[in-house]
């Protein structure tokens, strides 16, 4: 399977499943073991990278993302804690934006 249609499967999959959903469909296509090794090692690489460049200015959470899928592509463990993470944070996310817009709304 190609890169975008790859990305364009993830990023249209549901939340809270889409990692796992493309867990199986890793595992549904024969790949080649070399592939497969490469891809955690890449992975792997990338989520110590990201978190080496967290202190710094910097995109060092998308690193840790973007090496997290790479890896819950070959773990079905590491694919569920991204689902479960990506619920949570976006949970997060609309809590935080509903309060600031509460905060907003306050006379001064």
């Amino acid at each position: 399977m190609g890169l975008r249609k790859a990305w364009a499967q993830l990023r249209n999959g549901n939340p809270g499943d889409r990692f796992q959903a493309e867990y199986r469909r890793s595992r549904a296509s024969p790949g080649k073991p070399w592939a497969r090794f490469a891809s955690l090692t890449l992975g792997i690489a990338l989520v110590a990278l990201g978190i080496v460049a967290l202190p710094a200015p910097g995109p060092g959470w998308l690193i840790i993302g973007l090496g997290g899928a790479l890896v819950g592509r070959q773990s079905l463990a590491v694919a569920r804690i991204l689902d479960r993470a990506e619920v949570r944070g976006r949970r997060f996310g609309s809590d935080l934006k509903r309060w600031w817009a509460s905060r907003s709304r306050l006379p001064r």
